[in-house]
């Protein structure tokens, strides 16, 4: 029987995982509370638990392998799902290769973590933690405006909120505090400048980053005071000096938290005093960069180095270096608010079918109702692009993005 590769979460965007790792040779054990989860169609094994808790994800995978010891575990590990205590959890105790359960809860606290990168000389925004709207307003006063307010343990943008004059502060702490199990904020002073997600690979406590891809957020103003990315192009605008400058913090944070061999991906934004760490997380990004942006771009295959830095084998620098040059972009649709009707296309032969267009899929159907924009959770869905340049690559997601009107009830 092939090795064996837990895999946690099983959504639509780790699809690639399991596909991969089966690819590999590897016998794969899926884990997520959804039976009907997407991924589990390519799983070989389904455990259905949570993987928010931790432990629970832990008595479930070690009662499942007591159930079947014929099997061998070479590995656990995960993608867009920043469950970072769950996989060091698992992989702790059954002796696998992973990052610390220490490293791991200083990156499930955005608060620790700050603290972790400040004290390491790493540049970061100007922070501090409140638990009341009078502490968060004690530091308007001090600190002005505008300010980022973000649970400690946020994830996939949920209570991200960018705070102005214009803004309610104490329904802006409800707000973000309703999506924080600890009743704990984190406050940032608001760094002007381009944001890039990066993801780089930690090797015997050095660092490489093959992946730069500009982030977009022209849409701030439709969804204030929510903070919702609307895409995100390849290859990004970044100097070779700034991607060198942002490889070395990379680096520098990674090492000042334990990191020496792990997927590092990175929220970076470009400020007056150079490049500041937003956030860091240990394993590959979601939004589709690693299933399809990364690939088109540069031809790296990073989901295959992730699974095989999970199995503990050995990962060459070359395959961290692109071999093709081309440019990819991603948009995400943004259903106006109430229940969809219908869908119409200006496209005559469709979506699929317009230049550029290498994937898409719209989420919301006729008959949905879509909810307001308050996180990337609740985006309609989105359409992946490929093409010579940057600016032809970003010209044919917006086309394909505006070539869908949705009508409302």
């Amino acid at each position: 029987m092939p090795d064996t590769l837990i895999i946690i979460g099983a959504d639509l965007e780790q699809l690639e995982v399991y596909k991969r790792a089966r690819d590999m040779g590897l016998r794969v054990v899926g884990v997520d509370p959804d039976p009907e989860a997407p991924a589990f169609k390519f799983a070989d094994d389904a455990i259905v638990t949570s993987i928010v808790d931790e432990e629970e994800t832990l008595v479930s995978v070690l009662n499942f392998f007591r159930k079947h010891p014929e099997q061998s575990i070479a590995g656990v590990m995960t993608m867009a799902c920043d469950q970072p205590v769950t996989v060091a959890t698992v992989a702790e105790h059954i002796g696998l290769k992973a990052i610390s359960v220490e490293s791991a809860l200083i990156l499930a606290d955005n608060f620790l973590m700050k603290e972790i990168l400040h004290a390491a000389g790493v540049l970061v925004p100007p922070y501090k933690e409140v638990c009341s709207v009078g502490e968060l307003l004690d530091l308007v006063n001090q600190w002005g405006w505008p300010l980022i307010l973000k649970p400690v343990d946020g994830r996939d943008s949920r209570g991200l909120l960018l705070l102005d004059e214009d803004t309610d502060i104490s329904e802006a702490f409800k707000e973000s505090v309703s999506y924080s199990v600890v009743d704990r904020l984190l406050v940032e002073s608001y760094i002007s400048g381009p944001q890039v997600s990066t993801e780089s690979v930690m090797m015997n406590g050095s660092s490489l980053t093959p992946v730069f891809s500009d982030r977009n957020y022209e849409l701030l103003e439709d969804y204030a005071p929510y903070v919702v990315e609307n895409g995100g192009d390849m290859p990004s605008r970044l100097s070779e000096v700034e991607r060198v400058e942002i490889n070395i913090l990379i680096e520098r944070a990674a090492l000042s938290m334990g990191l020496e061999n792990a997927i590092v991906k990175g929220d970076i934004v470009i400020g007056e005093e150079g490049p500041y760490i937003i956030n860091l997380s240990a394993s590959l990004s979601g939004n589709y960069l690693n299933t399809d942006q990364v690939p088109l771009a540069t031809g790296i295959d990073l989901i295959k180095v992730a699974i095989k830095m999970a199995v503990g084998e050995e990962i060459s620098r070359d395959m961290l270096k692109a071999n093709i040059e081309r440019a990819s972009s991603i948009r995400f649709f943004f259903p106006p608010e109430g229940a969809i009707s219908d869908m119409e296309t200006s496209a005559a032969e469709g979506l699929a079918a317009m230049p550029g267009v290498v994937k898409s899929e719209i989420f919301i159907k006729a008959g949905n109702k879509q909810g307001p924009i308050r996180s990337q959770l609740d985006r309609g869905g989105f359409v992946i692009t490929e093409a010579g340049s940057r600016e032809e690559a970003a010209g044919r997601a917006e086309a394909a993005i505006a070539s869908i009107t949705f009508k409302v009830e």
